[in-house]
């Protein structure tokens, strides 16, 4: 969990637009990241945190990840990345 949280804050200061987190369904790391991830986003400017569990099925992931690069495009171009 700490270096889930810490590799965030560091990939954002180095200019990241959006951060992806992926882990297996039921993981207790993912679980407790994905609750602080609200705090850091904020603290980050509103940087998009998005997490996404795997148990084997894709369900809705083509519409989930089109949303988020939305979102990673929209604040890449408000100049808070690195890359703006």
């Amino acid at each position: 969990m700490v270096l889930n949280v810490g590799k965030v804050v560091y990939l954002a200061r180095k200019g990241a637009a959006g951060i992806i987190d992926i882990s297996p369904f039921t993981c207790m790391n993912g679980i407790v990241c994905e609750a602080i991830y609200p705090r850091i986003s904020r603290d980050l400017g509103g940087l998009p945190i998005r997490n996404f569990y795997f148990d084997g099925t894709q369900g809705d992931l083509d519409r989930d990840l089109g949303v988020y690069m939305e979102l990673a495009r929209s604040y890449q171009k408000r100049g808070s990345g690195a890359g703006g």
